[in-house]
């Protein structure tokens, strides 16, 4: 697995990835390469920063732990009607839910259900934001 963590800059808002390390004076830090040649380094938010799982999404977007992802529990296919089955029983896109990525202990984990490695493989996790800039998509956390 690659070894990265994300942070997001107080002042700007914009996130960065690469290797987190705390600054002499207890700063957060990202450090960013520079097309191979030079590393920048960015002060981030301590409480944004988040490690990548080393899975990504149905899109092939990378999880990090705080991001928020919509999932279903099962095998997937949607018909055109806009239904999806579930282990072999049909349910409304409803049956969709949210939940937000983090790591206990050793695993990462969807909060309050199965470590994230349950659903590698499948086409059962979709990154719809993070709980830092999107906090209102864990209202429907379970």
């Amino acid at each position: 697995m690659e070894i990265k963590f994300r942070g997001k800059q107080e002042v700007s808002g914009e996130w960065h990835t690469g290797f987190y390390v705390r600054g002499r004076y207890g700063e957060h830090l990202i450090l960013s390469e520079y097309n191979g040649l030079a590393t920048i380094v960015y002060s981030v938010d301590g409480d944004t920063v988040g490690m990548y799982t080393g899975y990504v999404d149905r899109n092939g977007r990378e999880i990090f732990v705080g991001d928020i992802v919509r999932y279903w529990n099962g095998a997937i296919y949607e018909d055109g009607n806009g239904y999806i089955e579930i282990d072999g029983k049909r349910y409304s896109r409803t049956a969709e839910k949210t939940t937000e990525i983090v790591r206990e202990g050793a695993s990462f984990c969807l909060k309050r259900h199965n470590p994230i490695d349950c659903f590698k493989g499948e086409e059962a996790l979709t990154v719809i934001g993070n709980k830092y800039d999107n906090p209102e998509f864990l209202e429907s956390d379970e």
